[in-house]
């Protein structure tokens, strides 16, 4: 049996399951569903599958699907997630010969994010993955202070300034080239997200699906193996997280359409995993309903434990794709689960995600 990292009274929340579960269901409750070109969606009728029905759709990524999930991650996470994402790939690709680098109390990281240790060369590493581009003053200020701080520590051969755009201004190109002329016996380069994304597009397929989370839809008989006790233990998972902690917030539950799945820039696989994870919330409703979790109030802070992380990793830069995988880790923990356990957690989150808990409305 899987075990989870760290389930009973009622609330507005649970009246929400009870209402999708079926259960003198009101109509209204059913999430209206519009049929953009291309997706496999129809209304179904009441009581069924919270009127989702999808079919299996992508059967297996190819390079133009692989592309865009590699893109969303890429393009969307910012600030301390795009460095998190650029250790992830740096390491797989170069394995203990890239040693990440975390700041330490006073010492910082000695502007350094990462060295790389190559053909007796040393290699450091700079990220910076600003909100909303560049502005020039201060990233040449930027390139300038990580630089004279790197070379001040580091035996280093070659400094590479790595961002997210697609590339520098002219003037940080020729700071580049000023640094290097200054110091001949250290390069100086940089790396944009296209630098960044030929690695990602070149590594194991192994490495691929665990970093960028790549997997197709579940199809839509993958529901029938997530049981009760799976919903179950995951709610308990978060119930233990969210024991003890005052609710500071009122969450009323709000009919999210369509349009959500599209306002969170998530690709088309992951909006398909959640129209289908839709289909079993009347099950997590069921579970809200009839657990008795003894560590908490309200199932209201079950919501509230998965809103604060979603507002963490907003904080930190996190968006899209890579947001969603977080939430499921923060659930889940970082090792593997059974495919049922898997398919429960998507539920979990699809039912948040409906009652507008986590991610943005449209």
């Amino acid at each position: 049996m899987d075990e989870l990292p760290g389930t009973r009274s009622t609330s507005r929340l649970s009246e929400f399951g009870r209402g999708l579960s079926g259960k003198g269901a009101n109509p209204a409750m059913h999430l209206p569903v519009e049929n953009p070109a291309g997706k496999s969606v129809t209304l179904g009728k009441k009581g069924d599958t919270n009127g989702y029905s999808i079919d299996r759709g992508i059967q297996g990524m190819d390079q133009e699907k692989l592309r865009l999930k590699i893109d969303n991650y890429l393009l969307k996470n910012k600030r301390q997630a795009w460095e998190d994402l650029f250790t992830d790939i740096m390491s797989a690709k170069h394995g203990i010969a890239y040693q990440p680098v975390k700041a330490h109390g006073r010492m910082g990281d000695k502007a350094a994010d990462g060295v790389l240790t190559q053909d007796r060369k040393t290699i450091v590493f700079q990220c910076h993955a600003p909100d909303e581009g560049f502005e020039i003053n201060n990233l040449l200020q930027k390139i300038q202070s990580n630089f004279d701080r790197a070379l001040a520590y580091w035996k280093m051969n070659e400094w590479i300034y790595v961002h997210n755009q697609d590339a520098l201004p002219p003037m940080a190109v020729t700071l580049l080239h000023d640094l290097h002329k200054e110091h001949p016996d250290t390069d100086t380069g940089a790396w944009g997200f296209k630098e960044v994304r030929k690695i990602a597009l070149e590594m194991s397929e192994a490495d691929q699906r665990r970093i960028f989370d790549i997997n197709d839809p579940p199809a839509a008989e993958d529901l029938l193996h997530v049981k009760y006790e799976d919903i179950a233990r995951i709610l308990e998972a978060l119930s233990e997280k969210a024991a003890n902690q005052p609710l500071d917030r009122e969450f009323s539950p709000e009919q999210p359409t369509e349009r959500k799945l599209y306002a969170n820039d998530l690709t088309e696989v992951l909006q398909q995993t959640l129209r289908l994870a839709m289909a079993g919330s009347p099950q997590v409703g069921d579970v809200i309903d009839s657990q008795n979790l003894d560590q908490i109030d309200t199932p209201d802070q079950l919501a509230k434990i998965l809103n604060r992380k979603y507002g963490s990793l907003k904080a930190e830069g996190y968006a899209g794709d890579l947001l969603y995988k977080e939430l499921k880790r923060e659930i889940l923990g970082d090792a593997r689960k059974a495919p049922a356990m898997e398919h429960a957690a998507d539920m979990v989150l699809a039912f948040y995600f409906q009652t507008c808990d986590i991610f943005e409305e449209a």
